[in-house]
């Protein structure tokens, strides 16, 4: 028997106060109204117990249906409250449908969109959205709009909080590189909105960080060279002690370094140290640890050309 059947079955055994919102129910669930039809149908079995199991049954079922609605309208929000009462339904058709449809691509990512639109802080809200882009659901779309409108602000956010320290004259409040890379954030902003007018004001801050770091990331090839010299003394005073017997090996050490003034390892690698925190980027710093790693331990040094940054000679 249809639905419509089984109410008006109902409406003519009798009337109560439960008849009412369950007439007006079936109206909307006949006009697609189904958020309407169903809160009707829970009233109807509020005011009257006699109607309460057939509008239990009505409400129940239009859980997913409410639920679809929602989800094609891109109310993906109203959508997870119909699916939870699907979920919790007493009928275990419903309860099956409602399951499988939570797990819809179209709604799983709606609803992360949804979520992460709203959120008051875009910066936290960026990578949630970028990760919708390329997944070919309805809200691919909608994630693609708002990075186009918020992305560049956010990005050029983040190079002033990664950048200030240059801008800011005197000593920074906190060191290069706390806050993130400024060459990484003013990277990403320049390849993703090249032509966005917060890549021009973001490109100076970058470039200004760049003119900071550019001595000290000189500074540091020449630790590398260092480092490398301490290597091959080494090799050279191990080659000497060889030949001539452990016995003999201060006057190895006295050959090879002869009038040269060598650092000690651990006073080079404090040096070292000191001077990637003040390079500071994590950027500069992630590409100079593992070359001192190859110093260290092969004797490696390949020069890195850094380019001038603009006026300085």
């Amino acid at each position: 028997m249809s639905w419509r059947l089984l109410v008006a079955a109902a409406l003519l055994s009798g009337c109560d106060a439960g008849s009412d919102p369950l007439a007006r129910g079936a109206d909307a669930e006949a006009a697609g109204n189904f958020a309407e039809a169903r809160a009707l149908y829970q009233e109807a079995c509020h005011k009257g117990e006699k109607h309460c199991p057939l509008a239990t049954k009505l409400g129940e079922r239009l859980a997913v249906k409410e639920a679809w609605k929602a989800i094609a309208a891109g109310e993906y929000g109203k959508a997870r409250t119909a699916l939870e009462a699907g979920q919790a339904a007493t009928d275990p058709a419903v309860n099956a449908a409602a399951e499988a449809t939570s797990h819809v691509a179209e709604y799983v990512h709606g609803l992360s969109w949804e979520e992460a639109s709203t959120l008051p802080d875009t910066d936290q809200a960026l990578p949630k959205i970028e990760a919708l882009v390329d997944l070919g659901v309805p809200a691919s779309a909608k994630a693609r709009e708002w990075l186009e409108k918020n992305r560049p602000g956010v990005l050029l956010a983040r190079i002033k909080g990664a950048c200030t320290p240059v801008t800011m004259g005197g000593d920074p409040p906190y060191p290069p590189g706390a806050r993130g890379s400024c060459a990484e954030a003013g990277k990403a902003l320049g390849t993703l909105h090249p032509h966005s007018p917060e890549n021009v004001e973001a490109q100076a801050l970058v470039q200004a960080d760049y003119a900071r770091a550019y001595p000290l990331l000189k500074q540091a090839e020449n630790l590398l060279i260092q480092r490398v010299e301490l290597y091959d003394k080494d090799r050279l005073v191990d080659l000497c002690i060889e030949k001539s017997g452990p016995a003999n090996a201060d006057a190895c050490s006295a050959q090879v370094v002869g009038d040269r003034h060598l650092p000690t390892p651990s006073f080079l690698d404090g040096a070292w140290k000191k001077k990637l925190d003040e390079i500071g980027d994590p950027f500069f710093v992630k590409a100079l640890e593992p070359r001192y790693a190859r110093a260290e331990s092969a004797g490696e040094y390949d020069p890195e050309p850094w380019p001038k940054p603009p006026g300085v000679k």
